[in-house]
């Protein structure tokens, strides 16, 4: 008896992995506040990647800049990874349930956004400003 999945196996995996990451997209903070007046010293902000987030904190705002810092993001140690064969190293089936621990960090990386009309952007990418959240795909 082998361990290896059919293609067919193998879809089905990929198909629920997909389905899982769009809910997580859908259970994403949806905030973003727009208006540089709204936005305050201590809210949370979201550097937002390909399919990865960044926790980081709002640490200055002036009239047409918000300066963010990088939150230390750890991994809650009572959540694991469920891997089953597939891909270069295993499929992570359930990715969208992580869960993480943020705190401040003093010593994280400093970015300085500005609002455009594709929304808030640094040198690091683009960003939500509202919310704090980390989510790391493990099958990218």
């Amino acid at each position: 008896m082998t361990n290896l999945l059919t293609n067919t196996q193998r879809q089905a995996i990929t198909d629920q992995v997909n389905l899982e990451h769009d809910r997580r997209a859908e259970q994403a903070p949806q905030t973003d506040i727009q208006d540089i007046s709204l936005v305050k010293v201590g809210q949370g902000a979201t550097q937002i990647g390909y399919s990865d987030r960044r926790p980081f904190e709002v640490i200055k705002v002036t009239r047409c800049t918000v300066t963010v810092r990088e939150q230390k993001a750890t991994l809650d140690p009572d959540w694991k990874q469920v891997r089953v064969p597939g891909g270069f190293a295993g499929v992570c089936t359930n990715q969208n349930t992580q869960r993480w621990i943020i705190e401040s960090d003093p010593n994280g990386t400093i970015d300085v956004l500005r609002y455009t009309k594709k929304g808030w952007h640094g040198r690091q990418g683009r960003y939500k400003i509202g919310a704090a959240d980390k989510f790391y795909d493990f099958n990218f």
